[in-house]
């Protein structure tokens, strides 16, 4: 399973007939719910997709796993309640629709290099923690940089890309700076009306 191409699993994943909305659950249990790397590709594509009220259901996820990863060196499983959590399949479908042919262009550069960084289990779990706040949070732009980083980091950990997963790292902090100033310049902004 760890050697399962991500773009094969999310092409299988969008062509499985079903009802109207996927679970987390389902999604989880196709990428054999404890690899983390297949989780971060598949929670994350739909990420890059700007959405009204699924930010936070798909980034729970792939906190609870970054964070077991940098706990553990090693995912856990996803809660129930968690599990249960839904997402359209018509959205899904499109994200994966949009996402695949860049996803398999990633795979055909992708390869082991820089070793060090791609056995860093728990750093990649910090990162993913990074890049899950950002995306639970709605930023315009922000959260496709981090959508874009949290997919990135997921094939670079299935195809023990180093290099890969540095971009990945560089999203993180890229994002997470900017979700900083985002937040300091609207504290200035309210304490400036209050002391006005």
């Amino acid at each position: 399973m760890p050697h399962v191409p991500a773009s094969d699993l999310l092409l299988d994943l969008r062509n499985r007939e079903g009802g109207d909305e996927l679970t987390v659950g389902e999604i989880a249990d196709a990428t054999g719910g404890r690899i983390p790397g297949l989780v971060f590709v598949v929670l994350g594509l739909p990420e890059t997709i700007p959405m009204v009220g699924f930010s936070a259901i798909l980034a729970a996820p792939i906190f609870l796993v970054a964070l077991g990863l940098a706990l553990r060196g090693q995912a856990g499983p996803l809660p129930r309640w968690l599990r249960r959590k839904k997402i359209r399949r018509s959205l899904f479908r499109r994200a994966v629709d949009r996402g695949l042919p860049w996803i398999r262009r990633l795979e055909r550069v992708a390869k082991p290099r820089w070793p060090g960084l791609a056995a860093a289990h728990r750093l990649h779990g910090l990162v993913g923690i990074l890049l899950a706040i950002v995306l639970a949070i709605p930023i315009p732009g922000l959260n496709i940089v981090a959508a874009f980083g949290t997919v990135g980091l997921g094939i670079g950990i299935i195809q023990r890309d180093g290099k890969l997963i540095a971009w990945a790292v560089v999203a993180a902090v890229v994002t997470s700076v900017g979700m900083a100033a985002v937040f300091s310049g609207l504290w200035a902004i309210f304490r400036s009306g209050f002391s006005g």
